[in-house]
């Protein structure tokens, strides 16, 4: 009697060891461990992604373009600093130019109702002429004010109110994008001639449509994604158009042309903003 408990008891330990080393195993398998010092690392869930729209100045220093990118999505006030983070990095396109000095660090960010308070160390206080002091501004004030819950910007030098950058653009008040900008729009055929290599490849590409290359690329000149664009004229034989954009009263013509193709396939560019 006593060698079948014995032996039952025995069973059951080796059942109880074989299940405990099959969970262990299990739960080894799943933690990543440091190399070095045997420690268990337990992996960082992905992070959830979120689109921005950074600005960056253009081959003349007239205007500064938007380029799309994705960031961790995080809350307000992080995702405005990553905004000014990733606009200090530059941009992807190689046709466009960083705006703001690569030594310039965020030392804070503070959001109080719909104005964004940005404090940026002294680096930024870089040596612009007036145009690029204006393309630094610019892209500041335009990539945070993307944001639905931002209306106004106020640029701070190591937490305190400054005139200005380099003594061209006021800086003592929050701003905000307007007036709508209706500067020449000078033609960059190198950027042209790699956007219809771009659209070559993707029949998608929304430089094939006036109406979408004036929503996205109009936000150039201060439009915001909730003004109303129409086509109002199209001419591929002559590879020109004329797209309506409606901001509250205020009406704009927005003139392009087809600088690499004219007709099906071509892509279009502004060429013009004016308001009517």
């Amino acid at each position: 009697m006593l060698r079948k408990q014995f032996g039952i008891y025995s069973l059951i330990g080796v059942l109880l060891l074989t299940l405990t080393g099959i969970g262990c195993s299990a739960l080894l398998d799943a933690k990543e461990v440091d190399p070095e010092d045997g420690l268990e690392l337990i992996p960082e869930p992905p992070s959830e992604q979120t689109e921005i729209i950074l600005y960056f100045a253009d081959w003349q220093a007239q205007h500064v373009m938007p380029e799309r990118r994705q960031v961790n999505k995080v809350d307000l006030e992080g995702l405005s600093e990553a905004i000014v983070e990733e606009l200090v990095r530059g941009p992807a396109d190689p046709h466009l130019n960083a705006t703001l000095p690569k030594a310039t660090e965020v030392i804070s960010v503070e959001i109080e109702g719909e104005t964004v308070y940005v404090s940026l160390s002294k680096e930024v206080t870089g040596v612009y002429g007036s145009a690029g002091e204006m393309m630094a501004v610019r892209s500041i004030v335009y990539s945070l004010t993307e944001r639905p819950d931002i209306e106004q910007v106020q640029i701070l030098i190591e937490g305190k109110r400054a005139e200005s950058l380099s003594g061209h653009t006021y800086l003592e008040q929050p701003m905000d994008r307007s007036p709508i900008v209706t500067d020449p729009v000078f033609v960059d055929e190198e950027r042209a001639a790699s956007l219809q290599s771009l659209a070559d490849a993707n029949p998608e590409s929304l430089y094939l449509d006036p109406v979408e290359v004036a929503r996205f690329d109009g936000r150039m000149a201060g439009f915001e994604a909730t003004d109303t664009f129409t086509l109002r004229s199209i001419d591929e034989a002559s590879g020109e158009a004329v797209v309506e954009a409606e901001r509250g009263d205020e009406i704009y013509a927005l003139q392009f042309e087809q600088p690499v193709r004219k007709g099906e396939g071509g892509i279009w560019v502004i060429t013009a903003v004016t308001e009517e």
